[in-house]
């Protein structure tokens, strides 16, 4: 047999060494954008801030960015733990790490609080609601709601986030929640 020893290299050859190369740079690429992502979750997180008028544009981005944030955090707590057991900064859900470091999960709750709150107070009548709603309007008060719940909601899986919450705040969520579905209950019968 002859030895291709410093042959050319073959065309089966040449395609194994791209592929390695190409796998090697999608790697990188996907590091790269994996550290993107992160630093654009972590400002999404640091920017939150209770908005101060229901409806408003301020009002209107806090919903949006609640609702990325529960996207993230949604996939990230179906990803397998090492443990079952585990504390939050021993997965891989770096949305509910950065909503703890940031010290926003309490603020989180208000907003959830102040949106039923609010619910309720449309149902009994004792707030007219918008006469017009605008399509952005409608969609940020489905985001706020589905964001702010399923951050908590997520968060709530790892004892180290309920105990940063002070137990009354635990509570009044709960109540706020409870009391509006009572209330829109009561509305459409």
């Amino acid at each position: 047999r002859e030895s291709y020893r410093g042959a050319a290299p073959t065309a089966a050859a040449a395609m194994a060494a791209s592929a390695k190369y190409a796998a090697s740079a999608t790697i990188d690429s996907m590091s790269t954008l994996a550290t993107k992502l992160q630093a654009e979750l972590r400002r999404d997180v640091r920017e939150l801030s209770l908005p101060s008028v229901l409806l408003s544009p301020e009002w209107l981005r806090v919903a949006e960015s609640l609702n990325r944030i529960a996207m993230v955090t949604d996939m990230e707590r179906s990803l397998p733990r090492k443990a079952e057991d585990a504390t939050i900064w021993e997965t891989e859900e770096a949305g509910l790490r950065f909503v703890l470091e940031e010290g926003k999960l309490a603020m989180i709750v208000r907003i959830a609080i102040a949106h039923a709150v609010w619910l309720k107070s449309v149902a009994c009548g004792s707030t007219a609601p918008p006469a017009v709603l605008s399509e952005e309007q409608a969609d940020g008060l489905e985001q706020l709601e589905r964001g702010a719940l399923s951050i908590v909601s997520n968060a709530w899986t790892h004892e180290e986030a309920i105990q940063t919450l002070e137990p009354a705040l635990i509570v009044e969520l709960i109540s706020a929640w409870l009391s509006a579905a009572s209330a829109a209950g009561a509305a459409t019968s």
